[in-house]
């Protein structure tokens, strides 16, 4: 038998050891050896009437943990639409299909929310899928997972109450920890740093701060004030920490679109402690 392909390069996602795969005419899980379809005739005749093959390079593949889910995302044929409108979800604990329709979703990721419900964090690193797209959220808390979508007005969605219920809008944060600016051993001070956001939509204030480490023993930094930063005027932030790591974070509490590529930062060594 001829070894499946793959749609595209964010269309395969992998979940304890097995590959869930979305070629252009199937839909297969793998082990690397043996290659299983999921769809059924029914599943693939609605896999087949749905897929546009002029935008595959825009479907992906993504995994919901809290449901065990794998939500195959694609943009429908004759829809006119740039980015996902449609999942086939496949439900692992269940072995069945059903069709997710939403408002044009540009990328979806995991991550964990604090207990207010609020709020976006532990961000860590991850792929930027291209500038009008979410970055990869993963969380160290898999009981605590939760599906985002980025959609196209540029809000945050999260996929967390079920089949019947989803679309609450939150607010948006990413978390970065254990950074290490210079050699670990020594200490530095961070003194100002030269943030490098995309801006989408809506306003363009963010809230950003940095903490710092003594060693890897302190898993939660020692956070600094909050500061304001504007993406479409200002160049630089004061960040003003000492450790042997730092940690930055930075949230937005308002409507808009965005999206960070880096940050370089103005630091002076401070000797060992």
């Amino acid at each position: 038998r001829a070894v499946p392909g793959i749609m595209s390069r964010d269309c395969v996602v992998e979940v304890e050891g097995l590959h869930y795969v979305m070629y252009d005419t199937d839909i297969y899980v793998t082990d690397g050896n043996s290659f299983q379809s999921l769809l059924d005739d029914r599943a693939r005749k609605i896999f087949l009437a749905l897929a546009d093959p002029s935008t595959t390079d825009q479907n992906f593949v993504q995994f919901n943990t809290e449901y065990k889910e794998v939500w195959f995302c694609l943009v429908t044929s004759g829809s006119g639409a740039v980015y996902p409108n449609v999942a086939l979800v496949w439900s692992i604990r269940d072995s069945t299909w059903t069709v997710k329709n939403f408002m044009e979703m540009s990328a979806a990721a995991e991550g964990q929310k604090d207990p207010s419900g609020a709020i976006l964090i532990n961000n860590y690193p991850g792929l930027i899928k291209d500038a009008n797209r979410l970055i990869n959220q993963l969380s160290e808390s898999p009981n605590n997972y939760r599906l985002i979508g980025a959609f196209a007005d540029g809000s945050l969605v999260e996929f967390d109450t079920g089949p019947d219920n989803d679309g609450q809008p939150i607010d948006s944060r990413l978390t970065r920890t254990m950074l290490d600016f210079d050699d670990a051993v020594d200490f530095v001070t961070v003194d100002r740093g030269y943030p490098h956001f995309t801006w989408l939509t809506g306003d363009s204030v963010i809230n950003i701060r940095i903490g710092s480490h003594r060693d890897t023993q302190q898993i939660e930094p020692s956070w600094g004030s909050w500061k304001q930063f504007d993406i479409k005027n200002d160049r630089h932030v004061g960040l003003r920490k000492t450790g042997s790591y730092h940690a930055l974070d930075i949230q937005a509490n308002t409507v808009m679109g965005w999206s960070i590529t880096g940050i370089l930062v103005e630091y002076q060594p401070s000797g060992m402690r």
